[in-house]
């Protein structure tokens, strides 16, 4: 069943920022996995990092 509600970000929950780094995390992770086998993906998971860290702003999310 499908939502068809559209998302108001303002009324949504926060998300912690400890689980924004865990996200950035794993696909750091899953960057540095698939780029050994498929680069094509890689450049996905690339573009959504940058996606989400777009979204989340830069100062909380900071390179390692």
């Amino acid at each position: 069943m499908e939502n068809s509600l559209p998302v108001n970000i303002q009324e949504s929950e926060r998300i912690p920022e400890r689980d924004i780094v865990a996200m950035v995390a794993m696909l750091d992770y899953l960057i540095a996995e698939i780029s050994k086998i498929d680069a094509m993906s890689a450049q996905c998971l690339i573009l959504a990092r940058k996606s989400l860290t777009e979204a989340v702003g830069e100062s909380l999310v900071k390179p390692h």
